[in-house]
């Protein structure tokens, strides 16, 4: 006899008149049978609505489990079959990861997931294809990486130079030309904007190559474009436009209370060049980079340079919050003005109105308070436009 169950899963989409709206929505029901296991099987994906991991566990009876429930579109889970899932190697390595869809989907096998069978699932088929295609570049990749730690371990410069730079080529030919084109073989699948996500968020952490992303944007299918990954997608192109436009006009004007708990108004600072500094406690390369921020703000600020940190963090409580921001601040030692976000967010969301969507960023204003440059991650662009700036 098998068990049923019930689970929320994410992008659950709530009334009968939304979901007849979609061409993906409907009733999903997955049947996962190991004949000679009586272990649990855990269902894993993300909850992009409560915004948190889920980890749904199941007990097999005689071999099998059912689970069920209406969906809003597609989503990528993971099946893992074990005691342990979280941290037993073996357990890990017994997983099976698939799209879920509207309709019925079996999973069987003897005893592993690993060597299970799987059908019903058209999405799953060219999601295992995509990443049977993608497979080779990831083992070079990895391999390439593990070379250049060793050279590293070693102090071999010259052969880890050679290494990174075998890796930046490797990165180049996925996302100018290996990607792009899996992009454009599975436009008609949900597949394909999983596959546009991915190229944006690992190559194009700073300003997207929207001469390279548009387009490729453009050609999913009106059916791939209606789902909440690809909207995603539009909505950062649309913030990236956006962002664009902010160049030669008037930043926008915020009030937040300091770090010292004095109000200050961004307007404050008009007469002085100003870098608006948007990171986070969280954000490694928002950490990374302060060394070379505060020997920027040590060669500039007597010659009218000011900062002002705008921390975003993500996660806790306003009291929480403000606790990692104040850490973080004295951690790394930031002698510039500092304000946090979420107190006053309210009122006026300082991360929105800039349209930043990435860490860190950073928006340089002229003295009237106009944004004359705007980055992402690397700081080059500002170094030099301070460097012109204050050669004088």
């Amino acid at each position: 006899m098998k068990t049923i169950a019930s689970l929320t899963f994410l992008l659950l989409v709530g009334t009968a008149p939304l979901l007849a709206q979609t061409k993906y929505s409907g009733i999903v029901t997955l049947k996962v049978t190991l004949e000679e296991s009586q272990d649990s099987v855990v269902l894993s994906y993300y909850d992009m609505v409560q915004r948190k991991p889920v980890n749904q566990r199941r007990k097999l009876e005689h071999g099998s489990v059912v689970f069920q429930d209406t969906i809003g579109e597609p989503f990528i889970a993971t099946l893992y079959a074990g005691p342990d899932f979280k941290s037993s190697a073996a357990s890990q390595d017994n997983s099976l990861r698939l799209y879920l869809q509207a309709g019925e989907i079996t999973i069987t096998g003897k005893k592993s997931l690993k060597d299970a069978v799987r059908t019903g699932s058209t999405i799953s088929d060219d999601f295992a294809a995509s990443q049977t295609e993608i497979g080779p570049y990831r083992k070079q990749m990895a391999a390439l990486f593990t070379e250049a730690k060793e050279y590293a371990s070693q102090k071999d410069t010259i052969h880890q130079q050679a290494a990174n730079k075998s890796i930046d080529s490797l990165n180049t030919l996925l996302k100018r030309e290996v990607m792009p084109a899996m992009v454009k073989k599975y436009r008609q699948s949900p597949v394909g904007a999983y596959l546009l996500t991915n190229l944006i968020y690992d190559n194009y952490r700073g300003e997207m190559d929207t001469a390279l992303i548009i387009p490729l944007f453009e050609q999913l299918s009106p059916d791939v474009q209606s789902l909440s990954t690809a909207k995603s997608i539009g909505d950062r192109i649309d913030r990236v436009r956006k962002a664009a436009k902010m160049t030669g006009t008037v930043a926008p004007d915020f009030t937040r209370t300091d770090i010292n708990g004095k109000q200050i108004h961004l307007s404050d600072f008009h007469g002085k060049y100003v870098l608006v500094d948007f990171w986070g406690s969280w954000c490694h390369p928002c950490r990374q980079s302060h060394p070379h921020l505060k020997a920027l703000y040590a060669k500039y600020k007597d010659k009218g340079l000011e900062i002002v940190g705008v921390d975003q963090e993500l996660q806790g409580d306003i009291e929480a919050m403000k606790k990692k921001w104040k850490q973080a601040v004295t951690e790394d030692g930031l002698p510039w003005v500092q304000v946090l976000n979420a107190d006053g967010i309210k009122d006026f969301d300082i991360v929105k109105s800039y349209e930043v969507e990435a860490f860190p960023s950073k928006v340089l204003l002229d003295r009237e308070g106009r944004v004359i440059a705007r980055v992402v991650g690397d700081t080059d662009l500002i170094d030099a436009k301070l460097e012109e700036i204050f050669k004088n």
